[in-house]
């Protein structure tokens, strides 16, 4: 008859957004996190012998930070 002067309101259409949040673990590939090498037997029988081990251990600390400068970049481009 008159519904337009019914009494109840009108029903409402409520849209909610839902978002989900999901987590992705990446790690840098197993060939830029080798740990470092240090020769312990090696034969110091002189100051030369001596000064060639520094020199050696100078060239792994030399490798090592190569290492983790790589690391660095992969975190910066796969960040």
């Amino acid at each position: 008859m008159l519904s337009a002067c019914s009494s109840t309101p009108a029903t409402k259409v409520v849209t909610r957004t839902v978002v989900q949040t999901q987590y992705k673990y990446v790690t840098p590939p197993l060939q830029i996190i080798q740990q470092c090498e240090v020769e312990s037997n090696f034969n110091m029988t002189d100051s030369a012998s001596l000064l060639n081990y520094a020199r050696q251990l100078e060239q792994n600390i030399d490798e090592c930070n190569k290492g983790i400068e790589r690391i660095k970049q992969w975190i910066i481009d796969n960040g």
